[in-house]
């Protein structure tokens, strides 16, 4: 009958430090089941089994080597070949177009590659970017640093396309009272203006339209007109109003204008800019100037005599029931222009001349008409 006995625990911690050369029980584990180990003294042929089919990773044994096969080292995947997006394009002088280059296999170790052309004066390219130099024909080539493998894309440039195009630009776009510029320019260089005495600039001197006339050296014609209707050079147009408040003590003047203007020294801007007021508690001629947005000047004058007791400033020599109005403008060499704008009635004073004239003149009627009675009777 087969018969073992086991080492104490002692000694089996040993001679596995000793023969296994590994702690915490090495690399092979085993799980003994102690309801049927128990039980029977006969061979476990499982772990039998399990003992004859195993492969240790161990390095050495109890200071002896064991021999363990290599690792067989990677094959480094080479590249087989490279191919371009395009295998050919015409361009444009000027214009350019990228090329990319695909590597076969997708997953080769070295993906780097080179460009060239073999016709710069034609094409030259960058890093796969093509631009194009002048008329003929050039051949860029990509080539792989693994392998030498190359790709060619063949570039066939031409002058540039017949048709002319133009823009126009102006040397001011906002409101002026001045003269605007308007310049033409064209997308290459054989372009002849056939109108305006040849010239590539147009002076507006007021709002309108002007259409410049060209062709180039192949014959090509073509237009394209140049609008402005942002000059100013109107000076305002205004009208006076005369309101007394304060129980007649003071005289409300508000200038009202066709368009926005600038402020005005001791007057009220109103909000939308249109108008100017100003209270008078005196009787007094003062003049005005009012000025528009781009420096368009109107003149007037105005007439505050109907505050009773207080008469007009005796500097002032001038009291009449109308309001001189000039119209200026700084950038005209031209005579002024007046206008006159007609007040309300002007009051107590105007009316008692108004009757001291009439009384007059009906006395010297009255003395005519006397005189040649007279004359009659003798």
């Amino acid at each position: 009958m087969y018969k073992y006995t086991a080492d104490s625990p002692e000694k089996a911690k040993e001679k596995v430090e000793k023969y296994a050369g590994r702690l915490n029980g090495g690399d092979f584990k085993w799980e003994f089941d102690d309801s049927k180990d128990d039980k029977s003294d006969d061979i476990n042929q499982e772990l039998k089994n399990a003992l004859e089919n195993y492969e240790s990773d161990l390095i050495s044994v109890g200071g002896n080597s064991i021999d363990m096969p290599e690792e067989p080292t990677p094959e480094e995947i080479k590249v087989e070949s490279v191919a371009l997006n395009l295998q050919s394009e015409e361009l444009e002088v000027g214009e350019t177009v990228t090329l990319t280059s695909t590597i076969t296999p997708n997953d080769a170790i070295n993906q780097n590659v080179t460009w060239s052309s073999d016709n710069t004066d034609v094409a030259t390219v960058n890093n796969g970017v093509v631009t194009a130099v002048g008329e003929g024909t050039a051949n860029i080539t990509v080539t792989t640093q693994d392998g030498n493998k190359t790709a060619i894309c063949e570039i066939k440039v031409i002058k540039e396309i017949g048709e002319i195009t133009s823009m126009i630009s102006y040397d001011n776009t906002e409101l002026t009272n001045r003269t605007v510029t308007a310049t033409i320019i064209f997308n290459k260089n054989d372009v002849t203006i056939i109108n305006n005495e040849g010239s590539n600039q147009y002076v507006f001197e007021k709002n309108g339209e002007f259409t410049f006339e060209y062709v180039d050296s192949e014959g090509n014609t073509g237009t394209n007109t140049a609008k402005v209707n942002w000059i100013d050079k109107e000076a305002p147009t205004i009208e006076v109003k005369y309101e007394k408040i304060n129980n007649e003590k003071e005289v409300l003047v508000t200038i009202k204008a066709n368009e926005k203007l600038l402020e005005v020294e001791g007057w009220t801007l109103s909000e939308d800019r249109q108008s100017i007021s100003k209270i008078f508690d005196e009787n007094r001629i003062e003049s005005v100037e009012l000025s528009d947005l781009v420096g368009n000047v109107t003149e007037t004058t105005i007439h505050v005599d109907t505050i009773e007791n207080k008469p007009v400033n005796e500097n002032q020599t001038q009291n009449n029931v109308n309001t001189n109005t000039t119209i200026k403008n700084p950038n005209d060499n031209i005579d002024n222009t007046n206008a006159n704008k007609i007040l309300p009635a002007t009051g107590v004073k105007s009316i008692i001349k108004i009757f001291i004239a009439m009384t007059l003149v009906g006395m010297i009627v009255f003395y005519i008409r006397y005189k040649k009675l007279k004359d009659i009777v003798k």
